[in-house]
Formats: C-alpha cells, structure tokens, sequence
C-alpha cells in the first residue's frame, strides 16, 4: 500500500514541478495560477527547509530511502554526477528565473 500511495505522491510532485518549470508559458486561465505556486514552494521550502512533497513521500513509502525529488529525478534521466548541494544551488537559481519570466509575462499582459 505505502509504495501505490508513494508512487500517487511522486506523480502529483511530478506534476507540480513541471506546472512550476514551464507555467510561465501555459495558455490562460492556467497561467494564473503559476506565480502563486511558485511563490508558495519558495516559502515553502524557506520556513521549513524542505520540500513538503518529498517528505510525505518519505513519510507514506516508509522504506527507509533518503529521498530528493529534483535529485532523483535528474538521475534518472542520467545526470549521476548531481549532489543534494548542486540540487539544491541550480533550483535556487531556476526559481528566480522562472519567476522573473512569469512576472514579465504578467506585466505584458496587465499592461
């Protein structure tokens, strides 16, 4: 049971990561959502220093794994060289530029 509901937890993360990766350039009504979410896994990942998602996938498999979604997942797709700290400085680095992408796309719109 722990690995169906962690696998539905890994999806669901899935699809937040992608919805903030590329949001910015998703048709409206969708894009309005876009700069909210991103802003909240910031300060998501600010106050409690990490990544809800990835803990209650933790939490549900309950195997013992340490687990790291981005790290994971850019593994996967074979960038095996990829430490938590390298993870953890390129998000960093894409958030701020997704978000200025975002709020550029917004201020064409409203302006």
């Amino acid at each position: 049971m722990g690995r169906i509901a962690g696998g539905v937890v890994w999806f669901i993360h899935l699809i937040v990561f992608l919805f903030g990766t590329i949001g910015w350039a998703v048709p409206e009504p969708w894009y309005f959502g876009h700069i909210p979410l991103i802003v909240l896994v910031k300060l998501n990942w600010v106050i409690w220093d990490c990544c809800v998602l990835t803990e209650l996938e933790m939490k549900v498999r309950n195997d013992g794994v340490e687990r790291l979604f981005t790290m994971d997942l850019f593994r996967s797709l074979g960038w095996k060289s990829l430490t938590p700290e390298l993870t953890h400085f390129i998000l960093n680095r894409v958030f701020w530029v997704i978000l200025l992408l975002s709020l550029t796309r917004a201020a064409l719109i409203f302006l």
